[in-house]
């Protein structure tokens, strides 16, 4: 096998290789040099070309659709909590300070009428650390209640296709599918205290539990380094 590499010559005067290059390098170049900004698409491997001043309105469409404004000392009390947080769970060795990050969106090609109306996905980088133990405390729940109700909770679209190639006679079958719109926005404190009250019925939940997995909900979203 070694002898076989040594053995390997590249070709360094290859037409469609000199050719290739050469277009990445130009095709580098240009979106250098451009001043427009490239989007990324949502779902698919397609990148748009947008003008920056189209780019902000449309990102300022989606940030004030869900969030407000709150003053600056809100991100200093939600990392005072997260600090205590990791120091009753004795993990202040390993859970970092969240940096600030603005948001920013990709774009929904695959929505109709995508061209006359476009839709975004709002990502938001600025993610507290809180938020991993939080939800491997929810993945605790959910395995409980999926012991206890023997209901289908999947994570993975791989799990949905198994289970849908399983199910018999499935012309006497109907589905019903539904699209939630701004899921994680939707979900108010309120809505959340009453998913733990229900969960609470096939598995005990901590007050610890309860105020991390509550914590972990308040988290920011920073437009233009305002959160």
């Amino acid at each position: 096998m070694l002898n076989m590499i040594q053995r390997v010559e590249f070709k360094t005067n290859c037409a469609a290789t000199d050719s290739l290059q050469a277009k990445l390098d130009k095709d580098v170049q240009e979106i250098r040099h451009d001043q427009n900004i490239y989007v990324k698409a949502d779902k698919t491997t397609n990148h748009y070309k947008a003008e920056p001043q189209d780019y902000l309105t449309l990102l300022e469409k989606n940030v004030t659709k869900a969030y407000k404004k709150t003053n600056k000392r809100i991100p200093d009390s939600i990392t005072a909590v997260d600090k205590t947080i990791a120091e009753n769970l004795k993990l202040e060795d390993r859970v970092e300070v969240s940096a600030s990050r603005d948001a920013f969106i990709t774009l929904k090609d695959h929505k109709l009428d995508f061209i006359n109306n476009p839709t975004c996905r709002l990502i938001n980088p600025t993610k507290s650390e809180i938020g991993i133990i939080s939800k491997h405390i929810l993945d605790n729940i959910k395995e409980e209640i999926t012991k206890v109700t023997k209901a289908d909770l999947w994570k993975r679209t791989s799990n949905v296709i198994e289970w849908f190639q399983a199910v018999p006679n499935k012309s006497q079958h109907a589905f019903i599918t539904f699209d939630v719109c701004d899921f994680y926005p939707s979900i108010s404190e309120q809505l959340l205290t009453k998913a733990l009250n229900y969960a609470s019925q096939f598995t005990h939940i901590t007050p610890q539990d309860r105020q991390i997995i509550t914590h972990a909900k308040k988290s920011l979203l920073y437009h233009q380094n305002t959160p």
